[in-house]
C-alpha cells in the first residue's frame, strides 16, 4: 500500500511539472518602443517581436488591439523570411474597432527571440492610451498550439496647435536676446552720427589739396618760372659773346 501511494505521489509531481513547463516556455509578444509621445496628425511605427524561449514555433497569429478615437493603422510589413497566412481572421485591420490581426508562418521554425513586423500608426487626434497585445494571439508548435502574452506601448497625442506654439516659443525667447536687441539698436543709432564728421574732414582735407588755395600762390609760381627763363636766356647770350 505505501509502495502504491509512493508511486501516485511521484506521477502526481510529474504531472504538474509537465503542465507547468509550457507555462514557463509560453511564446511572448512585445512592442517597442515602450512609450510614444506623438503630435495630433503625423504618425509614429512600432516594432513587433515574438519570442517562443526555446520551444519551435512555426507560426504566429498577433492581435493588436488600438484605442481607434486616437490612433488608426496605416500600414503592417512583415520582416524578412516570415511568409504571410491570409485567410478570414487571420488578416484583419479593422480601425473602426481598433484591432489589427496579422498571421505568418517562419520556414523551418523559430526558437529565440525575432522581429515579427513593423505598423504604422496614424495620430488622429489628441489623447492617451496603450496600444496591447490582443487576447486572440496564438502560437503554432509542432503538435500544439498555446496563447501569446505581452507587454503593449502607451502614448500621448498631444494636438498640432500645442506643439507648434512650444516652438514659437522656444524660437521667440532664447537666452539673452534682450541684451543682443539692445546692443544692435546702439550701434545703429551711433554709427551715422560718429562717422558722419569723419567723412567730412576728410572731403575737406582732399578738397584743400585739389584745390589751388590763395591767388599769390599762383603768382609766385610764376614769377618763378619767368626768372628761369631769363636767366636760361642770359646765360646762352654770355655763352655766344665769349
Amino acid at each position: 500500500m505505501k509502495k502504491l501511494l509512493s508511486i501516485f505521489c511521484l506521477a502526481a509531481i510529474f504531472g504538474t511539472l509537465v503542465s507547468a513547463v509550457p507555462a514557463m516556455a509560453a511564446t511572448t509578444a512585445s512592442l517597442s518602443p515602450v512609450s510614444v509621445k506623438a503630435v495630433a496628425g503625423r504618425s509614429f511605427t512600432l516594432t513587433v517581436a515574438v519570442n517562443p524561449q526555446g520551444v519551435g514555433n512555426y507560426a504566429e497569429k498577433l492581435e493588436i488591439d488600438f484605442p481607434s478615437e486616437n490612433l488608426e493603422v496605416t500600414s503592417f510589413a512583415l520582416s524578412n523570411d516570415w511568409i504571410a497566412l491570409p485567410g478570414s481572421g487571420y488578416d484583419v485591420t479593422d480601425n473602426t474597432n481598433g484591432v489589427l490581426i496579422k498571421t505568418a508562418g517562419y520556414p523551418g521554425g523559430i526558437l529565440g527571440a525575432a522581429t515579427f513586423g513593423t505598423i504604422t500608426f496614424h495620430a488622429k487626434k489628441s489623447g492617451s492610451g496603450t496600444i496591447k497585445i490582443g487576447n486572440s494571439s496564438s502560437a503554432f508548435e509542432a503538435n500544439s498550439q498555446s496563447a501569446i502574452t505581452g507587454s503593449g506601448t502607451a502614448f500621448v497625442v498631444s494636438s498640432a496647435a500645442s506643439a507648434s506654439s512650444k516652438k514659437v516659443s522656444a524660437q521667440v525667447k532664447p537666452k539673452g536676446l534682450p541684451i543682443v536687441q539692445e546692443a544692435t539698436s546702439t550701434i545703429a543709432t551711433s554709427t551715422p552720427e560718429a562717422v558722419q564728421p569723419k567723412i567730412n574732414n576728410q572731403t575737406a582735407a582732399v578738397s584743400e589739396a585739389v584745390s589751388p588755395g590763395y591767388p599769390w600762390l599762383w603768382v609766385i609760381f610764376i614769377v618763378a618760372v619767368l626768372a628761369v627763363i631769363g636767366w636760361w636766356i642770359f646765360s646762352r647770350r654770355s655763352t655766344s659773346r665769349s
